[in-house]
């Protein structure tokens, strides 16, 4: 299940945001869905989403969409 990033952006502020990802996250978590947020840019949102159980992270916080090569050369240095 993907999370867009409407629903992670200030999540760690708006208590409303907050309480849809919750359950969002209790009922893929139910299903036995993997959870992915999209999107994620602030550390805040980050320990928010792993302290919440998500599965998967992406977003501006970790890269930049890559070219193939460049996306070669940041995995292999990680």
């Amino acid at each position: 299940m993907k999370i867009d990033r409407y629903f992670i952006s200030n999540v760690d502020k708006i208590e409303s945001k907050e309480s849809i990802l919750k359950s969002i996250i209790q009922l893929a978590n139910t299903l036995k869905v993997d959870i992915v947020a999209e999107g994620v840019e602030t550390n805040e949102e980050v320990n928010w989403l792993k302290q919440n159980n998500c599965d998967v992270i992406q977003g501006y916080f970790f890269s930049r969409p890559l070219p193939i090569e460049d996306l070669k050369v940041f995995l292999l240095a990680q």
